[in-house]
């Protein structure tokens, strides 16, 4: 069923997110190359529907997946945002809240592309004289005061991190949500009517 389930959905819903990509980087003129952004964006595609078919195999019908999976997503969309106004280093978060934004897709994607488009990013050396380029600088937030993409980074918490690290944080994530959902569905999961026996 697993497989069965992977070969169908995840080529379609990973079809979606391709398509979503190129009109973004099309758009938006992101820095990141369109390889990059891909193969971000359809790791993300293939960890969510696997947490989405450990959600289901794990629960004992449709409707009791689609109320738990709903506010699980939800949880980790907020916990899997970057704070715009910066981390401060001296106060983490509590284990909780670091346990459930390790589990969440979202986090490593978002990181993922934010460390592939701000890495090593230049912001533009123009001699404008001091008052230039304070003015032209951002003034919000992790952005305040910063000359470069790395700095960007370091305001962020991402100051150490890697793209190729946090992508196969991703890639076992996916991982871990397909074990739960074979072990869900191995020793139980979803209730079926056997009609064949009935009749």
């Amino acid at each position: 069923y697993s497989i069965v389930s992977m070969k169908t959905k995840k080529p379609l819903d990973t079809a979606y997110v391709l398509v979503h990509g190129a009109i973004l980087k099309q758009l938006t003129g992101l820095r990141t190359s369109l390889a990059t952004l891909m193969k971000t964006l359809s790791l993300m595609t293939v960890s969510s529907v696997s947490l989405g078919f450990a959600i289901g195999s794990l629960t004992s019908s449709v409707d009791t997946a689609m109320s738990t999976g709903v506010p699980i997503m939800v949880i980790f969309m907020i916990l899997g945002v970057i704070n715009p106004s910066g981390v401060n280093l001296d106060d983490p978060p509590m284990p909780i809240m670091e346990l459930l934004k390790i589990a969440s897709p979202i986090k490593w994607a978002i990181e993922s592309l934010v460390v592939a488009e701000f890495r090593d990013m230049a912001f533009g050396e123009k001699e404008r004289g001091l008052w230039g380029n304070l003015k032209d600088l951002p003034r919000m937030g992790a952005l305040a005061m910063v000359r470069n993409g790395n700095e960007v980074l370091e305001n962020l918490g991402l100051g150490n991190a890697k793209y190729s690290q946090l992508m196969k944080n991703l890639g076992i994530l996916s991982c871990v949500y397909l074990s739960m959902s074979w072990l869900g569905l191995a020793f139980g999961g979803p209730k079926f009517i056997d009609i064949a026996a009935s009749s």
